[in-house]
């Protein structure tokens, strides 16, 4: 059943102003998902990376991307948008099942995770097959557990190191013959 413009754009603004309606929107969302359109959602949406730096960082052709992202769209009856995402996950199962969902989806395509320590946070950097950063995760930790995560799109860089809205030199998808990691398209 598809929603007519005026319930979507209601629908829409309900989800901009109510953090759980959005948490539990975006959650549910990820676990419609394949690993690789949660890969390619992810990298888009939450870390804001341009369309040819997320088809890089999984190994697909800007074609290919676009596709997933087309078949992304289907999946949430956006018409062709990729639906926002909340600026941070709060509670600790919501924690758990966002973690569960992105974390083995981004290291599928060959996409490491490091710890990474900002001020008194604790977090966790994401990076491309060539080390460049693609994002980051800070985190509040309360008893010894996650309770909230923030997603981080822009870090301090080192010098020469590209943001994720841009192609860092020589940084392109991989042609036919190039390889490609377990888990990417193509």
């Amino acid at each position: 059943m598809s929603r007519s413009k005026d319930s979507e754009d209601e629908f829409d603004t309900w989800l901009r102003y109510d953090p759980a309606v959005t948490t539990a929107a975006a959650l549910s969302l990820l676990e419609r998902l394949s690993p690789l359109q949660r890969a390619v959602f992810v990298l888009r949406q939450v870390f804001d990376c341009a369309p040819a730096r997320t088809a890089a960082a999984v190994g697909c052709s800007e074609a290919t991307y676009h596709h997933i992202t087309t078949a992304v769209s289907r999946t949430t009856g956006t018409d062709g948008r990729l639906p926002s995402w909340p600026p941070h996950i709060a509670g600790a199962d919501h924690v758990a099942r966002a973690l569960a969902a992105i974390v083995p989806a981004l290291t599928g395509v060959g996409i490491t995770m490091e710890p990474h320590q900002a001020g008194h946070h604790q977090g966790a950097v994401f990076r491309d097959h060539d080390g460049q950063t693609l994002g980051a995760l800070d985190l509040d930790i309360l008893d010894g557990r996650i309770s909230r995560i923030r997603w981080v799109k822009e870090l301090k860089r080192q010098p020469g190191q590209a943001s994720c809205g841009a192609a860092s030199p020589g940084h392109r998808a991989p042609g036919p013959s190039s390889p490609r990691s377990p888990g990417s398209c193509g």
